[in-house]
Protein backbone atom coordinates (compact mmCIF):
# COMPACT_ATOMS: atom_id res chain seq x y z
CA UNK A 1 0.00 0.00 0.00
CA UNK A 2 1.24 3.47 -0.66
CA UNK A 3 0.94 5.62 2.46
CA UNK A 4 0.22 8.96 2.69
CA UNK A 5 0.67 11.15 5.82
CA UNK A 6 0.56 14.97 6.77
CA UNK A 7 0.80 17.99 9.26
CA UNK A 8 -1.13 20.55 8.54
CA UNK A 9 -0.99 24.19 10.63
CA UNK A 10 -4.51 24.71 11.97
CA UNK A 11 -6.22 27.58 9.56
CA UNK A 12 -5.17 25.25 6.73
CA UNK A 13 -6.15 22.04 8.16
CA UNK A 14 -9.59 24.05 8.98
CA UNK A 15 -9.75 24.58 5.47
CA UNK A 16 -9.06 21.04 3.89
CA UNK A 17 -10.81 19.59 6.64
CA UNK A 18 -13.85 21.78 5.09
CA UNK A 19 -13.56 20.25 1.63
CA UNK A 20 -12.69 16.64 2.76
CA UNK A 21 -16.56 16.69 4.72
CA UNK A 22 -18.36 18.32 1.94
CA UNK A 23 -16.54 15.71 -0.25
CA UNK A 24 -17.66 12.90 2.08
CA UNK A 25 -21.57 14.48 2.29
CA UNK A 26 -21.67 14.66 -1.48
CA UNK A 27 -20.35 10.97 -2.07
CA UNK A 28 -21.22 9.59 0.83
CA UNK A 29 -24.53 10.89 2.59
CA UNK A 30 -26.85 8.16 0.95
CA UNK A 31 -24.68 4.45 0.59
CA UNK A 32 -21.24 3.83 1.19
CA UNK A 33 -19.43 2.01 -0.98
CA UNK A 34 -19.01 -1.99 -1.74
CA UNK A 35 -15.91 -3.87 -0.03
CA UNK A 36 -15.65 -0.82 2.95
CA UNK A 37 -14.48 -2.00 6.32
CA UNK A 38 -16.82 -2.64 8.83
CA UNK A 39 -14.63 -1.44 11.80
CA UNK A 40 -15.96 1.88 12.41
CA UNK A 41 -12.31 3.92 12.29
CA UNK A 42 -11.19 2.15 9.71
CA UNK A 43 -14.60 3.16 7.65
CA UNK A 44 -13.70 6.42 8.08
CA UNK A 45 -10.71 6.35 7.21
CA UNK A 46 -11.85 4.65 4.04
CA UNK A 47 -13.90 6.68 3.03
CA UNK A 48 -12.17 10.07 3.77
CA UNK A 49 -9.25 8.53 1.53
CA UNK A 50 -11.83 8.13 -1.70
CA UNK A 51 -12.96 11.77 -0.62
CA UNK A 52 -9.39 12.81 -1.11
CA UNK A 53 -9.19 11.07 -4.30
CA UNK A 54 -12.29 12.08 -5.55
CA UNK A 55 -11.35 16.05 -5.05
CA UNK A 56 -8.05 15.69 -6.27
CA UNK A 57 -9.37 13.96 -9.86
CA UNK A 58 -12.28 16.80 -9.74
CA UNK A 59 -15.03 14.46 -9.07
CA UNK A 60 -16.77 16.65 -6.75
CA UNK A 61 -16.53 20.00 -5.88
CA UNK A 62 -16.03 19.81 -2.18
CA UNK A 63 -16.06 23.54 -1.71
CA UNK A 64 -17.08 23.58 1.69
CA UNK A 65 -16.19 26.34 3.76
CA UNK A 66 -14.60 25.40 6.98
CA UNK A 67 -17.10 25.02 9.94
CA UNK A 68 -15.65 25.38 13.67
CA UNK A 69 -18.40 24.25 16.16
CA UNK A 70 -17.32 27.24 19.19
CA UNK A 71 -18.47 25.10 22.39
CA UNK A 72 -19.28 27.47 25.58
CA UNK A 73 -19.25 24.96 28.75
CA UNK A 74 -20.81 27.13 31.79
CA UNK A 75 -21.20 24.19 34.15
CA UNK A 76 -17.31 24.55 34.37
CA UNK A 77 -14.99 27.14 34.24
CA UNK A 78 -11.50 27.90 34.44
CA UNK A 79 -9.18 29.62 36.90
CA UNK A 80 -10.76 32.71 36.86
CA UNK A 81 -14.48 32.01 36.98
CA UNK A 82 -14.81 32.29 33.32
CA UNK A 83 -16.98 29.50 31.28
CA UNK A 84 -14.76 26.75 29.51
CA UNK A 85 -14.67 27.67 25.70
CA UNK A 86 -13.93 24.81 23.15
CA UNK A 87 -12.58 25.95 19.69
CA UNK A 88 -12.39 21.90 18.55
CA UNK A 89 -8.76 22.34 17.59
CA UNK A 90 -6.62 20.04 19.51
CA UNK A 91 -3.53 22.48 19.68
CA UNK A 92 -3.03 26.01 21.10
CA UNK A 93 -3.99 28.00 18.61
CA UNK A 94 -2.66 32.03 18.75
CA UNK A 95 -5.36 34.41 18.75
CA UNK A 96 -4.14 35.73 15.74
CA UNK A 97 -4.73 32.57 13.91
CA UNK A 98 -8.44 32.19 15.08
CA UNK A 99 -9.28 35.65 14.28
CA UNK A 100 -8.16 34.49 10.76
CA UNK A 101 -10.17 31.93 11.13
CA UNK A 102 -12.93 33.88 11.71
CA UNK A 103 -12.97 35.77 8.84
CA UNK A 104 -13.09 32.79 6.38
CA UNK A 105 -14.52 30.13 8.19
CA UNK A 106 -18.60 29.36 9.47
CA UNK A 107 -18.22 29.79 13.34
CA UNK A 108 -21.39 28.15 15.19
CA UNK A 109 -21.38 28.71 18.38
CA UNK A 110 -22.99 26.18 20.99
CA UNK A 111 -23.95 27.19 25.06
CA UNK A 112 -24.09 24.08 27.08
CA UNK A 113 -24.94 23.49 30.53
CA UNK A 114 -25.26 20.36 32.89
CA UNK A 115 -26.46 18.11 30.15
CA UNK A 116 -28.53 20.64 28.45
CA UNK A 117 -28.38 22.39 25.16
CA UNK A 118 -28.76 26.68 26.05
CA UNK A 119 -28.16 28.13 22.85
CA UNK A 120 -27.38 26.43 18.96
CA UNK A 121 -28.12 28.14 16.01
CA UNK A 122 -30.28 26.52 13.47
CA UNK A 123 -33.43 24.13 13.51
CA UNK A 124 -33.17 21.66 16.20
CA UNK A 125 -36.71 19.82 16.09
CA UNK A 126 -37.54 18.55 12.53
CA UNK A 127 -40.25 16.03 14.03
CA UNK A 128 -41.27 13.60 11.05
CA UNK A 129 -40.37 15.78 8.54
CA UNK A 130 -37.23 14.36 8.22
CA UNK A 131 -35.26 10.55 9.24
CA UNK A 132 -31.91 12.28 8.77
CA UNK A 133 -30.35 14.89 11.87
CA UNK A 134 -29.47 18.09 10.18
CA UNK A 135 -26.28 19.99 10.87
CA UNK A 136 -27.38 22.17 13.66
CA UNK A 137 -28.36 18.97 15.70
CA UNK A 138 -24.86 17.41 14.80
CA UNK A 139 -23.33 20.80 16.27
CA UNK A 140 -26.10 21.01 19.28
CA UNK A 141 -24.88 17.34 20.14
CA UNK A 142 -21.35 18.01 19.76
CA UNK A 143 -21.64 20.43 22.21
CA UNK A 144 -22.97 17.75 24.77
CA UNK A 145 -20.80 14.84 23.54
CA UNK A 146 -17.28 14.37 22.29
CA UNK A 147 -17.44 10.61 21.98
CA UNK A 148 -20.04 8.06 21.56
CA UNK A 149 -22.83 8.64 24.37
CA UNK A 150 -22.51 5.02 25.72
CA UNK A 151 -20.59 4.81 28.99
CA UNK A 152 -16.79 3.99 28.73
CA UNK A 153 -16.86 4.20 24.99
CA UNK A 154 -13.97 6.34 23.37
CA UNK A 155 -15.10 6.58 19.59
CA UNK A 156 -15.14 10.22 19.06
CA UNK A 157 -18.45 12.06 18.13
CA UNK A 158 -17.72 12.81 14.38
CA UNK A 159 -17.05 9.09 13.76
CA UNK A 160 -20.77 8.27 15.44
CA UNK A 161 -24.22 8.31 14.17
CA UNK A 162 -27.02 9.97 15.71
CA UNK A 163 -29.77 7.64 17.03
CA UNK A 164 -33.19 7.85 17.51
CA UNK A 165 -33.99 7.29 20.94
CA UNK A 166 -37.65 6.13 20.75
CA UNK A 167 -37.47 4.60 17.16
CA UNK A 168 -38.37 6.38 13.96
CA UNK A 169 -40.55 3.53 13.12
CA UNK A 170 -43.22 3.62 13.95
CA UNK A 171 -43.09 7.20 14.92
CA UNK A 172 -40.14 8.75 17.19
CA UNK A 173 -39.52 12.52 15.93
CA UNK A 174 -36.24 13.44 14.93
CA UNK A 175 -35.96 16.24 17.46
CA UNK A 176 -32.83 16.98 19.77
CA UNK A 177 -33.81 15.20 22.78
CA UNK A 178 -34.61 11.81 20.95
CA UNK A 179 -31.37 11.91 19.50
CA UNK A 180 -28.11 10.06 20.67
CA UNK A 181 -24.31 9.48 19.26
CA UNK A 182 -23.38 5.96 18.96
CA UNK A 183 -20.66 4.51 17.47
CA UNK A 184 -20.93 1.54 14.79
CA UNK A 185 -20.83 -0.97 17.69
CA UNK A 186 -23.04 0.28 19.99
CA UNK A 187 -25.68 0.74 17.34
CA UNK A 188 -25.75 -2.40 16.25
CA UNK A 189 -26.28 -3.23 19.67
CA UNK A 190 -29.37 -1.69 20.11
CA UNK A 191 -30.95 -2.50 17.36
CA UNK A 192 -29.70 -6.03 16.69
CA UNK A 193 -28.72 -7.37 20.53
CA UNK A 194 -31.70 -5.82 22.17
CA UNK A 195 -30.34 -3.10 24.10
CA UNK A 196 -32.59 -0.54 25.34
CA UNK A 197 -31.93 3.46 26.30
CA UNK A 198 -33.35 5.48 28.37
CA UNK A 199 -32.40 9.40 28.55
CA UNK A 200 -33.64 11.67 31.44
CA UNK A 201 -34.15 15.62 31.03
CA UNK A 202 -30.49 15.91 31.18
CA UNK A 203 -29.65 13.11 29.58
CA UNK A 204 -28.62 11.14 32.39
CA UNK A 205 -28.23 7.58 30.44
CA UNK A 206 -29.27 4.14 31.28
CA UNK A 207 -28.81 1.07 28.93
CA UNK A 208 -30.28 -1.83 29.74
CA UNK A 209 -29.15 -5.28 28.52
CA UNK A 210 -31.01 -8.97 27.41
CA UNK A 211 -28.73 -10.86 29.97
CA UNK A 212 -29.89 -7.91 32.68
CA UNK A 213 -27.04 -5.84 33.24
CA UNK A 214 -27.65 -1.75 33.39
CA UNK A 215 -25.40 0.75 32.85
CA UNK A 216 -26.11 4.33 33.93
CA UNK A 217 -24.48 7.79 34.06
CA UNK A 218 -25.35 11.72 34.73
CA UNK A 219 -25.47 14.27 32.46
CA UNK A 220 -22.66 14.07 29.74
CA UNK A 221 -19.43 15.16 31.19
CA UNK A 222 -17.79 16.30 28.29
CA UNK A 223 -14.11 16.14 27.02
CA UNK A 224 -12.17 18.08 24.53
CA UNK A 225 -13.94 16.96 21.34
Amino acid sequence: MWCLAGRFDPETGAHLHGRLEAALSELFADQVPDGCPSDPCEKQDHLRAKALVALLDGQVRGVGRPEITVVVDITQTELTGTPVVDWGIPVEVPLAVLQDLAGTADIHPVLVAGGIVWHAPGTLNLGRSSRIANQAQRRALRGLYATCGIPGCAVRYDRCKLHHIVPWDPNGPTDLHNLLPLCERHHHCVHDKGWVITVGQRRQLTVKTPDGQVMSTGPPGRRAA
